[in-house]
């Protein structure tokens, strides 16, 4: 069995018996299933757009709630998907030199007590402050 690799990360191994070359994805020199890493990717942004339509949903309610105005509370939305989008690209270059799996677990534990301190908080000011850090 021959081993033939460029320097992208699908290494093709070619065996005497067949001819056709099949691929084996590996991280570090260890072989991954691709397909496992592409279910964590989806749970996560699952997790993400249930955040986001829940805070939608719950927009009404929390005005009530709060005593404020609809553009006020809006803004909870807003901060979230704001601080998503300028993010996303440093967090996945820190993934890329610290660890995907350590930045993903801890990105999930920062989340889950964000999620926590969201649904604690008192005013306004908290709730839109706390998403920004989230």
């Amino acid at each position: 069995m021959q081993k033939t690799s460029n320097a992208l990360c699908p290494s093709t191994i070619t065996s005497d018996e067949s001819s056709a070359p099949a691929l084996l994805f590996t991280i570090r020199g260890k072989p991954a299933n691709p397909w496992l890493a592409l279910a964590a990717l989806c749970l996560i942004s699952i997790t993400s757009l249930f955040d986001a339509r829940a805070l939608q949903v719950a927009l009404p309610s929390l005005q009530a709630a709060l005593g404020t105005d609809l553009t006020t509370i809006s803004w909870v939305v807003n901060i979230t998907s704001l601080v998503t989008a300028i993010l996303f690209i440093p967090v996945g270059r820190f993934a890329d030199q610290y660890g995907r799996r350590r930045l993903l677990l801890q990105g999930m534990l920062i989340f889950g007590i964000g999620s926590v301190l969201c649904a604690l908080s008192p005013t306004v000011a908290a709730l839109t402050g706390i998403p920004a850090v989230n």
